[in-house]
């Protein structure tokens, strides 16, 4: 909440991935005063054009669930914050793809909520350096469509054990040993897509 205070009256678009945390969060920023509009899958097409209406003109913050990462532009927005990350490096550069886009004229500033000194803080490292090899290879993620159903798979099963560590024997070696087959398999994504070594 400090952080949409410090940005002021600028419009911040507001990602999580739950609807029961959107909910809540709409209700925390409501007791601060600040107008809120929600976005997400169960709005029909004139709901999301009314919220998208309302977001620019009359309501500075828009907390939307990943439904919104998808085929809305907001160049008029340049805040960004992650409530929660998906495990999927490209959901998140859609995300960013809403804000950051042909008609925006400012930075776009991201910041992704972590809490310190845990998994996740780990986890976001890695999906840094994925979408940074991603990029230099393949280019901006919006471009790709799709996912591999493979890397469903491996985010699922990583989600799972992040999820539950403490029912999972020697969680840790078996949480690292996930991170590792999930890179593994974005490298062999990245080599299909080149059509050759993506270490070259």
């Amino acid at each position: 909440m400090r952080l949409v205070r410090r940005l002021g009256d600028e419009h911040v678009l507001v990602f999580t991935e739950y609807v029961a945390t959107q909910r809540a969060l709409a209700e925390r920023l409501a007791e601060l005063g600040r107008p809120v509009v929600l976005f997400h899958g169960g709005l029909s097409a004139m709901q999301r054009d009314w919220a998208r209406a309302v977001f620019e003109s009359q309501a500075p913050i828009m907390v939307s669930t990943d439904a919104g990462a998808e085929g809305v532009n907001l160049q008029f927005c340049r805040h960004l914050i992650d409530v929660d990350l998906p495990w999927n490096p490209m959901r998140i550069e859609q995300r960013i793809g809403r804000l950051h886009r042909l008609g925006q004229r400012r930075d776009v500033h991201v910041w992704n909520l972590v809490a310190a000194g845990t998994i996740e803080e780990y986890v976001v490292y890695l999906l840094h350096r994925k979408l940074d090899l991603f990029r230099r290879f393949v280019g901006p993620l919006d471009a790709v469509v799709g996912q591999p159903r493979e890397l469903g798979r491996l985010e699922r099963r990583l989600a799972r054990l992040l999820a539950r560590p403490e029912r999972e024997p020697d969680a840790g070696h078996r949480i690292r040993q996930a991170l590792q087959e999930l890179a593994e398999e974005w490298q062999r994504l990245l080599v299909d897509l080149e059509g050759g070594d993506a270490r070259d």
